[in-house]
């Protein structure tokens, strides 16, 4: 990508804030309003442009970013971000697909995001800038380690179970059931009962799509931001990220980004499970 020429100002139209001696090119005006964090640094590794989502997840005003350096603003993972950057102004090739987890400065939580920095060029074809686009992860994240907490509960409930049904089998062998195994007995799946519910609440709490109570037992269309909807679309049709870049004036890049968003919320791993929950919903018809 090479830098504009077109007159900057402070904040743009579409949400992209930037330092009033910077100049972005329109694509990156364009995603100004995206979904997607994205944000550019000098030589010095310092922000000169931002857009609202990307400050969003650091939880510091847009403006705020602009003329600092990493540290004041995502605090212990200035380092490994500063890596980054600094290998791309170095060697002139992108990194992408870079995974950041950690705490920043006013989150109280850990976050997570996946993370790609590319180079930007000037006239001359030399480096000028390095542009970051953030994908955030943490619900994801929390989504994943929920489910796996919640296999490892379920599996030692169902031992429990397991040894319950073990030893009415053995005392009705031995001559019949006394009563103290049977409330015994009845005191404990009355326990997995309750551990069901609240492994159930947990889930739903955590990851409201799977609330089947309430969708049906899938992620509703209309939850999804209108530009993964728009791509979810375009995928169901047959388009290829190349051809939906083109189409929606953004990176194969972003495209995937978006795809895998969207796989990730919808619940599916192809593109044939994507085409079925479209035709469902009602996106595209056969």
């Amino acid at each position: 990508m090479r830098a504009g020429d077109q007159e900057n100002s402070s904040i743009s139209r579409v949400g992209l804030v930037s330092d009033p001696l910077y100049r972005p090119e329109p694509t990156l005006r364009g995603l100004g309003a995206s979904s997607i964090g994205v944000a550019v640094f000098n030589r010095q590794i310092r922000y000169c442009a931002i857009n609202h989502t990307l400050a969003s997840f650091n939880r510091v005003p847009a403006e705020a970013h602009l003329g600092k350096s990493l540290d004041p603003i995502i605090g212990k993972l200035a380092n490994v971000v500063g890596e980054r950057i600094e290998l791309v102004l170095h060697t002139g090739q992108a990194v992408t697909g870079f995974e950041v987890s950690g705490k920043l400065p006013r989150r109280p939580d850990i976050g997570y995001w996946l993370e790609d920095y590319l180079p930007i060029f000037d006239e001359r074809g030399r480096i000028s800038n390095v542009c970051a686009v953030v994908v955030e992860l943490t619900h994801e994240k929390r989504v994943e380690h929920c489910r796996t907490k919640t296999h490892q509960r379920l599996t030692s409930m169902l031992r429990l179970a397991q040894s319950g049904v073990n030893q009415c089998l053995r005392s009705a062998a031995h001559g019949g059931t006394r009563q103290i195994d049977i409330d015994q007995n009845v005191k404990a799946f009355r326990r997995l009962t309750k551990g069901f519910q609240e492994i159930l609440a947990e889930i739903t709490a955590v990851d409201p799509a799977r609330d089947l109570g309430k969708s049906g037992g899938e992620f509703p269309s209309s939850t999804l931001p209108p530009r993964q909807r728009t791509v979810l679309q375009l995928l169901a049709e047959g388009k290829s990220p190349k051809e939906i870049a083109s189409l929606l004036n953004l990176t194969p890049n972003t495209v995937r980004i978006h795809k895998t968003r969207i796989f990730k919320k919808l619940g599916v791993d192809s593109v044939p499970g994507l085409v079925r929950y479209a035709i469902r919903s009602g996106l595209v018809e056969l």
